[in-house]
């Protein structure tokens, strides 16, 4: 039996995966960011009535979330300002527009991140990372054949079959497989000469592991076989 993993998973490129990407991390932060941003300020000019979404985190228990617009005078960007309060029951009202963007922001934040550093970790951790099964010597025999053949998308195929390995690691091994020989075996050690045997022998005997009537038997099998 081979094992892939041992022979493959050694390179340079498998050094590379185990490497964690920031990118992973930093990409759906800013991601997050920028939605959290475009919904809490553009996002409640436009649909105001998703401030009453966050009613309870902004407004004290027994108010209510109001806001009004009032034109902006020479801004042709933006024409109106939003103003938002929390008014009381008896209509009194506190100015909360910094708290209510702060809130939002916060939980829109939390809202995009989550499923976002989800797909990134498991990007990082997930399948890259699926460690394969061991391989039979004549799987990987048929492998290496299908690669010298010109069949690589079949030698992939097989390779994830018999490993369970991810389709980027069958990818790579198939590749090196392509720029690598196949290993030969060590050639046979040549069958000892009767010279040897017999010399072999009488050291046996010199050195007494052998008795002489040992040494006379085994001399005349070697002889016999010439």
């Amino acid at each position: 039996m081979t094992t892939l993993t041992s022979t493959f998973e050694t390179g340079p490129s498998a050094q590379e995966r185990r490497k964690f990407r920031s990118w992973r991390i930093v990409v759906p932060v800013l991601v997050a960011a920028f939605n959290a941003v475009m919904c809490a300020g553009p996002g409640s000019l436009a649909a105001p009535a998703t401030l009453r979404w966050f009613e309870r985190l902004i407004c004290p228990s027994g108010q209510r979330i109001a806001y009004e617009y009032v034109e902006t005078a020479g801004s042709a960007a933006s024409p109106l300002t939003q103003f938002i309060y929390c008014e009381s029951a008896a209509g009194l009202r506190t100015l909360s527009g910094n708290r209510a963007l702060s809130v939002m922001m916060g939980t829109y934040f939390t809202l995009f991140l989550l499923p976002a550093l989800a797909v990134g970790l498991t990007v990082q951790f997930g399948s890259g990372r699926r460690a394969p099964r061991p391989l039979a010597s004549e799987t990987e025999q048929a492998v290496r054949l299908l690669v010298s053949a010109g069949r690589p998308a079949e030698a992939a195929k097989l390779l994830r079959e018999k490993t369970g390995g991810a389709p980027r690691w069958a990818r790579e091994v198939i590749d090196r497989m392509a720029h690598t020989p196949e290993p030969t075996p060590p050639p046979a050690a040549p069958p000892s000469s009767a010279l040897d045997k017999l010399k072999q022998l009488k050291e046996m005997l010199d050195t007494s592991l052998i008795t002489s009537k040992d040494y006379e038997a085994k001399k005349a099998d070697i002889l016999g076989q010439l």
